[in-house]
This record gives structure tokens, C-alpha cells and sequence, in this order.
């Protein structure tokens, strides 16, 4: 009986370590570039973000002007956020067999590169005031200013729909939609929009190849660097009685 109890336990250990370890997989993106001042703020409390930052869901993202970060959400996702941008991480989701992202913009710019994956079903969503951008794999651009949105592709096609999902448009390369409260309006890229794609081999090189490992190596070093400051102990104060 002692040994049934045993075996029983071990298999609730390993089974809670997979659990585990699959809910670690879901709760972080990386921070892979930075230029200028950007800034997270999570449960009311504003941090500058760095290279190497870890960001979760429900952060908020702040940069301002004429700087841009670099965030990683996978293996084959990766942004660009532009300068006077404000986004809020909705959904991290990572596992063996689907990655699924949630990002709302309430201003600014975000550029995004998602490569498919044979092995995985990929889907991102940005939504913006006016309308939501939904991706499998694909080269986009959204811009969000006052009340309207511009959702611009470069390769692949997005399905774009209206913010109160009445209407829903899809976008193939060299296209753009014009998304108000009131439309959706597709017409052909200006030249100004598609020299933004040029940042694309900019965002590649940043991209850290096996995302989970470096995620995984970043927080045991945060872990150490933690446990170091808690055994420094401080000299006695000699007023101190």
C-alpha cells in the first residue's frame, strides 16, 4: 500500500511538472532590440524595458518617440514596434502544437513577420480601435491613428475585420485597408507604405533561434542574480542601539 501511495504521488509530481512547464511556455515574449525610450508597465508599476526584458500577458507597452523595440513572441513571430506606440500583450499562447497571440493597439505602429510552421498551427491577432488583423503567416503592417486604422501586406494575405464584426475583408499582398468605425475600404499600397517592409531583415537578424532555451537560460539567470542579492547582508547600522 505504501508503495501504491508513492507511485501515485510521483505520477501527480510529474504530471503537475508538465502542467507546469506547459503554462511557463505561454507567458513570455522577449524583448530583442531597443532603440531609444520604451517602457512596460505591469500592475500599475512603469519599468524602462531593455534587451532582454521579459514581458507577459496583460503588460502594457510604451514607446516614444523616434524610438522602437523589438519583441519576439516565438520561434516565427517577431515584431517591430514603432515610435508613439502603445500596445497591451491580450494572449501569449505556446505549446506543442499551436501558438496563438493576442495584441491590441491603441496607437502607433507595429510591423510583424510570421513565418508558418509546418509542425505548428500559428495565429496572431492585432486588434486595433477600428478593426482586427488575423494571421497565419505573413508580412503586415498596422497603424492605428485617432479613428482610423491602416492594415498594409507585403506577403500572404490577412483577414481583416470590422472592430463590431459586421464586415470582414481579406488582404493579399500589395493590398491595404482603411478601417474606420463606419468601413472598411481596400485599396492598392503606396510607395511610403511599402518602403516600411524594408525593416523586415532588420527584425530577422534580431531573432533569437531556439526562443523556449533562451527564455528558459534569461530567467535562471534573473533567479541567480535574485538569490545573490538576497544573501548580500548589510553591515549593522554603528547608531543602531
Amino acid at each position: 500500500m505504501k508503495h501504491l501511495q508513492i507511485k501515485i504521488l510521483f505520477f501527480v509530481y510529474i504530471f503537475t511538472f508538465l502542467c507546469f512547464e506547459s503554462l511557463y511556455a505561454s507567458t513570455k515574449a522577449l524583448v530583442t532590440f531597443k532603440k531609444g525610450n520604451s517602457f512596460v508597465i505591469r500592475n500599475n508599476i512603469k519599468q524602462e524595458i531593455m534587451v532582454n526584458t521579459l514581458l507577459e500577458e496583460k503588460d502594457i507597452i510604451k514607446t516614444e518617440e523616434d524610438s522602437y523595440i523589438h519583441l519576439q513572441l516565438s520561434n516565427g513571430v517577431m515584431l517591430r514596434i514603432g515610435g508613439n506606440t502603445q500596445i497591451s500583450i491580450e494572449k501569449l499562447l505556446r505549446d506543442k502544437e499551436n501558438e496563438e497571440f493576442s495584441l491590441g493597439i491603441s496607437e502607433g505602429e507595429i510591423l510583424t513577420k510570421v513565418n508558418k510552421d509546418k509542425n505548428k498551427k500559428i495565429k496572431l491577432h492585432i486588434q486595433s480601435p477600428t478593426a482586427v488583423a488575423s494571421v497565419r503567416g505573413t508580412e503586415f503592417y498596422v497603424e492605428s491613428q485617432n479613428d482610423s486604422s491602416i492594415i498594409a501586406v507585403n506577403t500572404g494575405k490577412v483577414e481583416v475585420s470590422s472592430i463590431d464584426g459586421t464586415q470582414k475583408l481579406t488582404l493579399e499582398a500589395g493590398e491595404k485597408i482603411i478601417a474606420t468605425f463606419q468601413s472598411l475600404k481596400k485599396s492598392i499600397m503606396e510607395t511610403y507604405e511599402k518602403q516600411k517592409f524594408q525593416m523586415i531583415d532588420q527584425l530577422e537578424k534580431t531573432k533569437k533561434q531556439n526562443f523556449e532555451n533562451v527564455i528558459k537560460q534569461i530567467e535562471k539567470n534573473q533567479k541567480l542574480l535574485e538569490e545573490q542579492r538576497n544573501k548580500i547582508q548589510f553591515p549593522e547600522s554603528p547608531f543602531k542601539k
